[in-house]
């Protein structure tokens, strides 16, 4: 009996390979015209045509004479750069040319409200069960800031960081709640900052970073626990470094994870954004390699970009982090707005978490996310939202127990969160790398 063709298999197959030759096509090109091995799609027509362009080179060393330096990953440097023919570069530079603001939040979308389960997050991941609740474990979370009076967060924030406000000297504005003073001084001073400069340093003017939070540490005391976090006892520190239009630019971003390398001690790093340079030794990816090498955790979002073969943003592109695919509970399938892998001939995404209708932490005032999409407040300080944004969320607190069940950090490695995982393919997916994460 002739064997049937699984088409849709094949034509996966067939993209993936169709994409690698042309990756390859335009490297030759590339390294026969320019000079040099571009990697970035956009810096190569440019300097094709010639002409001059602000880039990011990667390189064994500091390019001299460049705009901005940024010590990464693996011993490399990421040097800021107006590019122009003839620049001279270290042998095996990478250029890469971004869209300023080259970083948005990865992402939200409108959702309707759970449909008859209380908490979707804690019947899938087997949450109910554990009795591990993140104890002990420090959480940096990277995004739009955060609504530190909201009742279900003031327990959980020690730390206040802005890079959006930053001092007359260029350095990151920081409140160490118990150090600085409480969170109600630290509102004080805020408001301080606002008259002055038309923006908060640290509270939360789009929602998006407000939500996050919530999923991984709130403690449910506006709902009574319904809308409890996943490790409700863990610690944030949470950096400010997005507008409150939800954007970035490479260079705050830059700024932010090598400030957090150098400065933070923490356990896990939440990064629910990401950028189309997918190249996992692109800039960004890079820089979130760096903090897994000083111990930390980084789960960042695999993206928003549909399941098309090779859509995994950085920095989640990158072999160090751990890229979170969106599992929606109500069909039991990877929500289709998901990114798929692979990147770069990696095995991506990693695991799957819940991130369609996720209740969680909202702001207690108007934000400019709602002036984008239509959110669906739940007793005034909560909201249902759906993206691999709040997938990710739910990855970092479930890594957040794992922590805290296996202290130290550095023995909670992928392969260890394989073993708790539930499968949904039988080897590791494109859709959702090995599965769906469960507590301890």
């Amino acid at each position: 009996m002739a064997r049937k063709v699984d088409w849709n298999k094949l034509l996966v197959i067939t993209a993936v390979v169709v994409n690698m030759l042309n990756s390859l096509l335009l490297m030759r090109t590339l390294m026969k015209d320019v000079g040099l091995a571009y990697y970035d799609e956009v810096a190569a027509e440019l300097a094709r045509e010639g002409r001059s362009f602000t880039a990011y080179v990667v390189s064994d060393r500091p390019v001299m004479g460049a705009l901005k330096r940024w010590r990464v990953a693996h011993g490399l440097w990421v040097s800021k750069v107006e590019w122009r023919p003839g620049l001279p570069l270290p042998p095996g530079s990478r250029v890469y040319a971004y869209d300023e603001p080259g970083v948005s939040i990865y992402s939200v979308f409108p959702s309707p409200l759970p449909r008859g389960t209380v908490n979707p997050v804690y019947e899938v991941h087997g949450i109910y069960g554990t009795r591990y609740r993140g104890r002990g474990v420090r959480v940096v979370v990277v995004d739009t800031g955060v609504d530190y009076t909201h009742p279900d967060l003031r327990g959980a924030v020690v730390m206040l960081v802005s890079f959006v406000v930053q001092t007359t000297d260029g350095r990151p504005l920081v409140w160490v709640v118990g150090v600085n003073g409480t969170l109600d001084e630290a509102l004080e001073y805020d408001r301080q900052v606002y008259e002055s400069t038309g923006v908060y340093a640290w509270l939360d003017e789009n929602g998006h970073g407000t939500h996050v939070c919530g999923i991984i540490a709130g403690r449910g005391v506006a709902s009574a626990g319904r809308f409890r976090g996943v490790a409700p006892s863990a610690k944030l520190i949470v950096v400010k470094a997005f507008s409150k239009a939800g954007t970035t630019s490479v260079d705050l971003m830059l700024d932010a994870l090598t400030w957090i390398a150098d400065h933070v001690k923490a356990d896990v790093v939440n990064l629910s954004f990401g950028t189309r340079k997918a190249d996992p030794e692109s800039p960004l990816a890079l820089a979130a390699a760096r903090l897994a090498e000083r111990g930390m955790i980084v789960v960042a979002a695999a993206g928003n970009e549909g399941q098309v073969p090779g859509t995994i943003l950085s920095p989640a592109s990158s072999p160090e982090v751990l890229a979170i695919a969106a599992y929606d509970p109500f069909n039991g399938v990877i929500a289709p707005f998901s990114s798929m892998g692979p990147s770069r001939g990696a095995d991506k995404p990693d695991f799957a978490a819940v991130g369609v209708s996720v209740c969680a932490a909202f702001p207690t005032y108007t934000v400019e996310l709602e002036k984008m999409i239509k959110v669906r407040r739940v007793m005034g300080c909560y909201a249902c939202l759906s993206g691999t944004s709040m997938a990710t969320a739910v990855a970092t607190g479930i890594v957040a127990l794992h922590v805290e069940a296996r202290w130290p950090a550095h023995r909670v490695t992928e392969d260890y969160l394989a073993e708790y995982a539930l499968p949904v393919q039988l080897t590791k997916g494109w859709l959702a790398g090995h599965g769906l994460l469960t507590a301890p």
